[in-house]
Formats: structure tokens, C-alpha cells, sequence
């Protein structure tokens, strides 16, 4: 798995919030309180990059149901939900449909996509 490193500003910002969380709370001088805040400060930055990679290990996702709908659109083919439930339900994904309809509302959400449902056209989620 690639490690994130954080900009380091935002390691600055950690390591500050520590030693002030460590000097208000009254430990001044000891250092085994201190040590156990930069550890929590340093545990935290471990989160943050953590969540960093879901959100960018999701947004390649979406790119990708994305990128499928408007490929077999441009060659007059509809991406319907049947054909995207059935694409994304096989290797490397493996979705649920649960996962197809999801996405396929983030899309509609932010005016990337509409659907017809009952021959009507949605295209715009609110």
C-alpha cells in the first residue's frame, strides 16, 4: 500500500495542537505526558492519510463508472441500469447493486448523468 505523507503544514499544525494541548492541560515540563500527546497527535496524521487514500481510492471508482457510462454513450449505446449492475458486479469490482445505484445518484447529484425512468428523463437529484 503507498504511504500519503501530509503536507507539512498540516504536521505543523498537528505538533502544535499537541504541545498546546500538553502545556494547557498542565503537564509543562513532563516529558512522558508529552510524549504520550505527540503520539496522539502522530496517530492522528495516521487517520488523516488514512482517510485520504479512501477518499481518493473512491473517487477512482466513481471516475470509472463514469468513465463507462459516457464511453458506451458516445457509441449510442445506453448505459442502463442493467447493463451497469451486471459491468460492476464483475472482476476487479464486484459491487453490489446497492454500490451501482449509489454511485449512479452521486453522478445524477452533481449534474453529471440523468436517467430515464418510465420514460421520463431526472436530471437533477434534490
Amino acid at each position: 500500500m503507498k504511504r500519503l505523507k501530509l503536507p507539512g503544514m498540516l504536521l505543523a499544525v498537528i505538533v502544535v495542537a499537541a504541545l498546546t494541548i500538553a502545556l494547557l492541560a498542565g503537564c509543562g515540563s513532563e516529558e512522558s505526558k508529552a510524549r504520550q500527546y505527540l503520539q496522539i497527535a502522530h496517530d492522528l496524521s495516521k487517520q488523516v492519510a488514512l482517510n485520504q487514500q479512501k477518499l481518493i481510492d473512491q473517487g477512482k471508482k466513481l471516475t470509472a463508472f463514469f468513465n463507462t457510462i459516457q464511453n458506451r454513450s458516445s457509441y449510442g449505446e445506453p448505459a442502463n441500469g442493467k447493463y451497469l449492475a451486471e459491468k460492476f458486479a464483475e472482476e476487479p469490482f464486484g459491487w453490489e447493486f446497492e454500490t451501482v445505484r449509489l454511485f449512479a445518484a452521486c453522478l445524477l447529484r452533481a449534474g453529471k448523468t440523468e436517467m430515464v425512468s418510465k420514460g421520463q428523463t431526472i436530471e437533477t437529484a434534490q
